[in-house]
């Protein structure tokens, strides 16, 4: 199979397709500076072709192909295999796909192919294993039945044409597979579907092609050719007749948007032209004339979204979601009237070359100097995109506008009508007027047609808008982009011996300034990260400082969004964020304008006044106080993680959600003013400038922003290093557990939240580089054990995550596990059984053992970063946390070597017995409330260094705290 793959000029690695004897097609890719390899294989089937009384089962085959092989026929002997090999495996099945994937060390990559192939020519489907994998697949659905973005998708396709394949349920439950004969109908299944002829495999590796080749060859080839041919379909699900409606939905978390969608006939055969991603383009602009500029200064709506996406080869969608305000709420016939406006608008006007231009522009400069991908990702990605387009196009295509084609834009405008549209509100506040309830999810909706006065509206919704707004804004094409970059020169030169760490090249009492100029990327990108440090108005103490700082920075943005947005089209990116010591403000992407954006964001920040802003305020602190209330709607294992930090965390922005709801209930506008009047009273900076910048551009940008900053207020001193705010962390009493409970409630619409879930987190030591390690080593040898033990055997839940973290210099290990069958308690008693289990073993842990698992950390912390934002972030880190520990890859690996197997053993004593600081996140679902009380009041009774914590707050006030061992004051 002899065929040019057209790749980026930046991209050093070789590529080769070729067609086994078995009509296998094969993408290898051969990189020699790779740390890792990896394979995915997309067999091209999914739920789509699921037997209209077996929902799910392309899902179940899929968990089930991992349960041992003829050749292999022990159950985890792949996945331990992997992991051994300091890798991850994991599958996906979609609406046309079922895609399986792995990563791994270099050297393991022959092994791993072994096992891995064997899915797709001998699997066993052992007979044990069925009743635990439809379990396993109905905690997965558990897990998403209060997910909205779930909930949604299935009612999309519940209201296609009976009859449909695309009007299916594809995830599966008990009720859906839990079915006598459901080992035959999988077999049957596979038999019928899983063909060589419709696969396509990547294979990554360190190796030459014709290596990889030969691997492929051998491990590939057996795989059988049934000759399938892949179903072709040809109706289209949606018709006027279940479009062209209005519907009604009551979504989990309290939001209120507002969607419409077309359905298009497939305008996959114009991807190199891509008509929809310029209208797209367009339609979701935040910048002058936009839509969504136009919408927020009507008060009617806080942000916009477009998108297209094509399904089955068959037909496209092209979506737009508006994030609306209570009064776009109340008169969201008046949204829908200046959207029609707007699509009115493009229908009147050609479609203009220069706006084809500038999309193309950028696309081909990202292509050009696009970065290098994890092969994990790029290899599943390019397993997909092999299915349906050309193999010359696969790394391409996302970047492609080919050829401007006016007449094609403009008859995919033109087809976005009443007709093939559908508008869909969702609110709480519409909950009243749903009168139907979706049989899977349980979603709460109704829907009718659309009203005659709507569709005369979208016919003719006039043109006054699109003249000007209350403060004169209008709806029309974006202005020229001059962020796009020109100058795509590269400053160091080839060869030129640069600084290997940042270096400190600029430090005045108000400033610190560090640098790095990039030769190892050698592309046109930069980043600049800046923090800003300020006690001002209780900032780094109160919360409602913190809450204030993030309100204003929300205000802010939205002064600068329209030039922030133009910028971001140029693949510029500015983003704010804030923590209990400062602001942090990062500019990341093309160089050529970056400084210059650096300088214009912070003249903006000195000169803003929220002032004429007093109607977003109302607008954005409503949707912050939902917002924060939808953070209990979130699944429970990720409510532990933030619980957890609350509670070991001190500082401004460590504090329990509830308060965190109560405080923003009480902020007012003048709260605002008054907070823009005093902040930066007093501040500092650290800066870091890295990648394609010159020192000398680095340090008079920074001058600069220095400049800005410290002449914000007429009195602004310079805030000393000793008063920067410290983050400490609870010292927790050693030979104790710590457990907090935390009730999840019944929501507004009656919905139950099915799981349960718990972290257990054990307090270790400070962190050293060896104990940094060694931690490392242990969890890497609890990780396969603990998910084999609590998930795949003991069934617990869908979701069983472990490993080791570090809070401010505290390296700490974890389990959490989410599960619909049992309260926090039985899972914390699970989790502790599961350590028990793990005594003796790693006591007995032999020499060659302990060998594998320090290597496959080796693998992991040897890994190079893949662009200038992943360098910069690592280094970044270290100067935000006032560490400067650049070398710290290289200790790592120096520290391994001195890793010794008695050290391990000692420190699985000392963090889970002899010296146990352990304390438990509890999420209780309704479900498990009278269970996990029984259980709870036995541990009490029983276990007398067992704890229970009464409130955040009073366990932080009796607890001793660490010193801040990041604390800038130190530095």
């Amino acid at each position: 199979m002899s065929q040019t793959i057209i790749k980026s000029q930046n991209d050093k690695r070789d590529y080769r397709a070729v067609q086994l004897p078995n009509e296998l097609t094969c993408l290898l890719i051969s990189d020699k500076e790779a740390d890792k390899s990896s394979a995915s294989l997309d067999v091209n089937i999914g739920s789509v072709y699921d037997p209209v009384d077996r929902f799910g089962l392309a899902h179940f085959l899929e968990h089930m192909l991992f349960m041992g092989t003829e050749k292999f026929p022990v159950q985890n002997e792949y996945a331990a295999y992997i992991s051994a090999n300091s890798g991850r495996k994991n599958a996906a099945t979609s609406l046309a796909d079922t895609y399986y994937y792995f990563d791994c060390s270099n050297e393991g990559l022959y092994g791993a192919l072994d096992r891995f192939s064997q899915f797709f020519v001998k699997p066993l489907f052992d007979p044990s294993c069925v009743e635990r994998e439809v379990n396993a697949v109905d905690s997965e659905y558990q897990k998403n039945v209060m997910q909205d973005a779930r909930r949604k998708y299935q009612l999309f396709r519940n209201s296609s044409k009976v009859g449909h394949a695309y009007n299916k349920f594809s995830t599966g439950n008990k009720a859906t597979l839990d079915l006598p004969n459901i080992r035959d109908d999988l077999l049957n299944f596979y038999d019928k579907h899983y063909s060589s002829n419709l696969m396509k495999l990547v294979v990554y590796g360190k190796e030459d092609l014709d290596t990889l080749e030969k691997w492929a060859r051998e491990f590939f080839t057996d795989v059988k050719n049934n000759n399938v041919k892949l179903e072709k379909f040809t109706e289209m699900p949606f018709g006027e007749e279940n479009m062209k409606d209005f519907w009604k939905i009551v979504p989990v978390d309290d939001k209120d948007t507002l969607e419409m969608v077309w359905v298009l006939e497939s305008l996959h055969p114009h991807y190199k032209n891509d008509p929809a991603s310029y209208i797209s383009h367009l339609v979701g602009h935040e910048g002058e004339n936009s839509l969504l500029s136009y919408l927020i200064d009507e008060g009617l709506a806080l942000g916009l979204t477009s998108s297209h996406s094509t399904d089955l080869r068959l037909f496209t969608k092209f979506n737009i979601s508006i994030t609306l305000t209570k009064k776009g709420l109340a008169d969201h016939k008046q949204v829908c009237r200046i959207v029609f406006q707007y699509l009115k608008m493009l229908r009147s006007r050609e479609p203009e070359r220069r706006i084809f231009d500038e999309i193309q522009k950028i696309n081909k400069i990202r292509f050009d100097f696009k970065d290098k991908e994890q092969p994990v990702s790029y290899t599943q990605n390019l397993s997909i995109m092999m299915q349906y387009y050309p193999l010359e196009d696969v790394l391409r295509k996302n970047y492609l506008m080919e050829e401007f084609k006016p007449d094609l834009i403009k008859s995919t405008i033109n087809n976005l009508t009443s007709k093939n549209m559908r508008i869909t509100l969702l609110s709480k506040s519409i909950e009243s007027q749903c009168d139907k309830q979706e049989k899977w999810y349980g979603t709460k909706y109704t829907f009718e047609p659309l009203s005659q006065d709507l569709i005369d509206l979208f016919e003719n919704p006039g043109l006054e808008g699109s003249s000007s707004s209350k403060s004169g804004k209008k709806l029309d094409l974006p202005p020229v982009n001059h962020f796009i970059p020109e100058n795509l020169e590269i400053f160091a030169k080839e060869g030129e011996e640069l600084p290997k760490y940042p270096k400190l090249v600029y430090a005045s009492e108000k400033t610190s300034l560090w640098h790095k100029q990039d030769n190892t990327f050698r592309v046109p990108k930069a980043n600049v990260h800046v923090k800003i440090y300020c006690t001002d108005c209780g900032f780094g103490e109160e919360l409602k400082a913190y809450r204030l700082t993030k309100l204003w920075l929300r205000l802010l943005k939205e002064s600068l969004r329209e030039t922030l947005y133009l910028a971001e089209q140029a693949h510029l990116f500015v983003g704010f964020d804030t923590d209990s010591q400062g602001i942090e403000v990062s500019i990341l992407g093309f160089n050529d304008s970056i400084s210059k954006l650096a300088v214009e964001v912070f003249k903006k920040i000195k000169e803003f006044d929220p002032a004429p802003y007093e109607d977003l305020f109302h607008d954005v602190l409503r949707k912050t106080i939902k917002d924060l209330k939808n953070f209990f709607k979130n699944p429970p294992y990720q409510q532990t993680s933030n619980f957890r930090n609350c509670l070991l965390r001190s500082g401004g922005n460590s504090h329990h959600p509830e308060q965190e709801v109560t405080v923003a209930e009480n902020v007012t506008f003048e709260d605002v003013l008054e907070f823009n009047k005093k902040f930066f009273r007093n501040a500092r900076l650290d800066n870091f400038f890295i990648g394609n910048i010159t020192e000398e551009t680095a340090v008079n940008t920074s001058k600069e922003l220095e400049q800005i900053i410290i002449s914000l207020r007429e009195k602004t001193s310079v805030l000393p290093k000793e008063l920067v705010p410290d983050v400490r962390i609870v010292d927790m009493p050693t030979g104790t557990s710590w457990f907090y409970e935390y009730p999840i409630k019944i929501n507004e619409s009656g919905d139950k939240e099915s799981n349960s879930a718990v972290v257990c987190a054990f307090q270790s030591r400070r962190e050293t580089p060896y104990d940094r390690m060694l931690l490392s080593v242990l969890g890497n040898y609890l990780h396969d054990p603990c998910f084999d033990t609590l998930r795949t055997n003991e069934q617990l839940g869908y979701i069983v995550l472990r490993g080791e973290f570090n809070l401010r210099g505290i390296l700490h290990y974890q389990i959490q596990v989410q599960s619909s069958k049992q309260g926090p308690q039985y899972l914390s008693k699970r989790i502790l059984a599961f350590l028990d289990s793990m005594k003796e073993k790693i006591t007995n842990i032999s020499d060659e053992e302990f060998k594998k698992f320090v290597e496959s950390v080796r693998v992991r912390v040897a890994q190079k970063d893949l662009s200038i934002l992943q360098e910069g972030a690592r280094y970044w880190d270290q100067i935000v946390n006032h560490r400067y520990e650049f070398n710290r890859k290289e200790t790592n690996l120096e520290t391994l070597n001195q890793v010794k197997k008695e050290d391990l053993i000692a420190l699985f004593d000392d963090i889970f017995y002899s010296n146990r600081r352990l304390i438990e996140v509890q999420l209780v679902s309704p479900n498990h409330v009278e269970s996990n009380k029984t259980l709870r009041e036995e541990r009490l009774a029983n276990e007398p260094d067992t704890k229970m914590i009464p409130s955040v707050e009073q366990f932080k006030r009796n607890s001793r705290l660490y010193p801040d061992f990041y604390s800038y004051a130190e530095k």
